[in-house]
């Protein structure tokens, strides 16, 4: 038991030393999917005893909400503020930068350019800050078997789960009270900063926004969140100790990212990702009464996972040639192509692109106590979980000079620009960028995260077919990063053995 304990720690401390950083300014966030929440598949009590003459299964049911409360931090990864300075809004400034001058923040002339026919004055620009409180929370339902295999081979044993979920993601946008409201004439009259961000603001020179929107309603989706089998060995089966280990796949089911909205639902990895893994159980009975009504137990698993590459949309974000983020929301400005033709559309329209992403390592280790004393049984155990930063990569190179941000003094009215060519390329180091694409902005960043898990419930023993009930629910912090969502849960199963 000591050595078990001492590799688990050793698999703590391995994932411990992760930088703290607060993320902003970034088009895609990837939750911790439902599937990779274990205490919301073994929480809740000792497996049964089996009767000799048992079929060897074991079902259960988990009825579960699940909601974030860290919404100042996720404000903050999706705000234009920068790594040094969080900021948990999208704020657009009345026009400052002269013409031909690259700008380094997001200004009216950016998203309201038709306000003269040509140039955008700080008099009569969409302007002000668009608050951000970003909300996610899932309802659902956990399915799992475990089927023991002895009657193939001795202590071989197969464990079957999947979720079914309603994801709601909620970005809760409000206008601050400086807003100011385009004037111009020819379409844009009255739109403001929610009609732009959701959307609904063009005319004959200007796109409206059609990707990375940010909606003031709740957007939700349901679908299965990929499905997890596994096969299992008991190498060890004694009265007080259990020890196995699985190999485990994982297959996809689950939506695709596709860009369209900033904190988009996504239901498993957002994309097709099959995962491959392995993982190691052990239970220990730390106590048993003479008439064994009465328990007490230790136990402790340990799971890895691989998450392969996959297609999915997402936004590309903008930096500065010469700073990472000199451009925050840059995604936002309106952008010509190479033939100069008009309308201008956001760059978040044209830089929305498939990329091949890969999730790559998670790692997850519960440790904690259950007992029985006599029906009633608990449960009281810790949670880590850890993934690394995706890896992201274009499926098609961008192109370097076939888009440009406009010019203060770009000409809506024919579609020329003044002086200034401000081009976006694909690296800092191009001929001629002004703008680069920042693809870091669209992936997730690593996370860990670590949870409290409790429940209770009661065995109806003297059932032909054995019926166990219970509640539970757990808490899940991440420290003073903002890389991962930190949740709460409660939760209600039901399980059967026969």
């Amino acid at each position: 038991m000591n050595k078990l304990i001492q590799t688990l720690l050793a698999g703590l401390l391995a994932v411990a030393p992760v930088v703290a950083t607060t993320n902003s300014g970034k088009t895609f966030f990837g939750a911790r999917d439902t599937l990779n929440y274990s205490p919301l598949f073994n929480a809740m009590c000792p497996m049964m005893e089996k009767g000799k003459d048992a079929f060897g299964a074991d079902i259960s049911a988990n009825v579960f909400w699940k909601q974030s409360y860290n919404n100042k931090a996720m404000a903050q990864y999706f705000g234009n503020g920068s790594d040094a300075t969080a900021n948990g809004a999208i704020n657009v400034v009345k026009t400052a930068t002269a013409a031909n001058t690259a700008a380094t923040a997001l200004e009216s002339f950016h998203i309201d350019h038709d306000h003269t026919n040509n140039l955008s004055t700080a008099a009569n620009g969409m302007a002000g800050d668009l608050g951000l409180s970003p909300e996610h929370r899932e309802l659902g339902v956990t399915l799992a078997w475990t089927q023991c295999l002895d009657a193939v081979v001795e202590g071989l044993w197969f464990n079957a789960k999947t979720v079914v979920v309603d994801v709601e993601t909620n970005m809760k946008a409000t206008v601050g009270s400086g807003e100011t409201k385009s004037t111009a004439a020819a379409g844009l009259t009255g739109k403001g900063l929610v009609d732009f961000f959701s959307g609904a603001a063009s005319n004959a020179t200007q796109s409206a926004l059609a990707n990375q929107k940010i909606s003031t309603k709740a957007l939700s989706d349901t679908g299965i969140a990929d499905v997890a089998v596994s096969l299992g060995y008991n190498f060890m089966k004694e009265d007080a100790t259990t020890i196995s280990g699985s190999l485990d796949v994982v297959i996809p089911t689950g939506n695709t990212a596709k860009g369209v909205n900033m904190f988009e639902p996504i239901i498993g990895k957002g994309g097709a990702h099959w995962a491959i893994g392995a993982g190691l159980n052990a239970d220990f009975n730390v106590w048993k009464s003479e008439d064994k009504k009465h328990s007490v137990n230790f136990c402790a698993d340990a799971a890895y996972k691989y998450y392969f590459d996959a297609k999915q949309t997402r936004t590309l974000g903008l930096a500065g040639a010469s700073d990472s983020k000199a451009f925050p929301a840059g995604h936002y400005a309106l952008a010509i192509t190479a033939t100069k033709t008009k309308p201008a559309a956001p760059f978040a329209n044209l830089g929305t692109v498939d990329m091949n992403i890969t999730p790559g390592s998670h790692f997850e280790l519960n440790a904690g106590f259950n007992g029985m004393h006599d029906s009633f049984c608990w449960d009281l155990g810790y949670n880590l979980f850890y993934k690394e930063e995706e890896a992201a990569k274009l499926k098609t190179a961008f192109a370097d000079g076939t888009v440009s941000i406009i010019d203060q003094d770009y000409n809506v009215a024919t579609g020329v620009y003044g002086t200034s060519d401000f081009k976006v390329q694909s690296t800092a180091a191009a001929t001629g960028a002004v703008y680069f694409v920042d693809i870091n902005a669209a992936r997730t960043p690593s996370q860990l995260t670590h949870a409290v898990v409790g429940s209770l419930g009661w065995v109806f023993k003297d059932l032909k077919t054995p019926i166990r009930v219970g509640i539970g629910g757990f808490g899940e912090f991440s420290g003073e990063t903002n890389d991962a969502l930190e949740t709460w849960s409660v939760f209600g199963k039901v399980g059967i053995c026969f």
